[in-house]
């Protein structure tokens, strides 16, 4: 987050209420939801402290609609945003991460850029995933996905 803090300085801050307080629902994200949900599944899937985890899900169920949350704890010896413990086979795995993109087996994985440019959401060139700057090129993906639904597998 900012050069010269420490990792236990960022889970405070991902931990804290005062964190969460601040984060808005992203109204791109809604907009693909409420056309998209009786077409997908839709699953966050998202890693953190069990501190981090607790306050996401109560913000989840808080700001969106009901869908499914797991929350995957980082392991004791360092954070891996790893989510290939998840059986994705022929799933869409959308995540603003690379490294938790790279070992899933799910049949299309979309990296959402969010207009940044930062080392963990960085395409690899030889990672076999689409990359977008938003919800609304998701929003597209998905449309065509409804069109053309064997399209990715």
């Amino acid at each position: 987050i900012y050069p010269g803090m420490t990792s236990e300085e960022v889970d405070a801050i991902y931990a804290s209420e005062e964190f969460f307080l601040r984060v808005e629902p992203d109204e791109a994200f809604l907009s693909v939801y409420d056309r998209h949900k009786d077409n997908f599944e839709f699953v966050v899937v998202t890693t953190g402290t069990k501190e981090n985890l607790d306050r996401k899900e109560e913000w989840f169920r808080t700001h969106f609609p009901p869908f499914d949350f797991v929350g995957i704890e980082f392991p004791k010896d360092g954070a891996s945003f790893d989510k290939s413990v998840l059986t994705m086979k022929d799933g869409i795995q959308i995540d603003d991460r690379v490294d938790s993109l790279l070992g899933t087996k799910a049949a299309c994985k979309i990296l959402i850029r969010n207009g940044l440019d930062v080392p963990w959401n960085r395409p690899v060139e030889s990672a076999n995933l689409y990359v977008v700057q938003n919800w609304r090129d998701i929003g597209q993906i998905l449309d065509f996905t409804v069109k053309y639904p064997d399209w990715y597998k």
